[in-house]
């Protein structure tokens, strides 16, 4: 077999995200925006079921609450998949922005200041939105796990 030399060998280099801050804010801006799209494409899809169901105000909060965690997992996933970020840190920080923001909009927008976003009372509120920062952190451990390749499995497997 035919050596090639270093001359044309390309070493594969990762960015290093974390040394320069204004990647790591760029990335974590894109991650909250993907996951705030995937949140918005959610709620229009359970908008159009809803709207075929008999009753729909009874499934109103519970598709909510689904959109926004499948939101989180997913924004905590497309983080480290696609900005490769450090998994902890973009989970946490993906999360932490999408619980701050459904916050202020539940201030700016509720009729009661009372309802904490979710309508239901405080306690349960925040183990809500602890559990979606506890989703985004999930999506993102599990976007950065590594893929053995097939043939390699069927190496390790022998």
């Amino acid at each position: 077999m035919k050596q090639i030399s270093k001359k044309y060998k390309r070493k594969r280099e990762h960015k290093n995200v974390a040394a320069d801050g204004s990647l790591f804010l760029k990335s974590t801006l894109g991650t909250l925006l993907l996951s705030l799209a995937t949140g918005g494409g959610l709620l229009l899809s359970f908008a159009l079921i809803l709207c075929l169901t008999p009753d729909p105000l009874s499934l109103v909060l519970p598709a909510g609450l689904l959109s926004a965690a499948i939101a989180a997992f997913m924004g905590g996933f497309f983080a480290t998949r696609l900005y490769h970020l450090p998994a902890l840190s973009a989970g946490l920080i993906n999360g932490i922005l999408l619980t701050v923001l459904s916050l202020l909009f539940s201030f700016l927008f509720a009729k009661d200041a009372a309802c904490y976003a979710t309508g239901y009372s405080a306690a349960v509120s925040a183990l809500l939105h602890i559990g979606v920062v506890g989703l985004s952190i999930g999506g993102a451990f599990l976007g950065g796990r590594k893929r053995t390749h097939s043939r390699r499995r069927k190496k390790l497997r022998r």
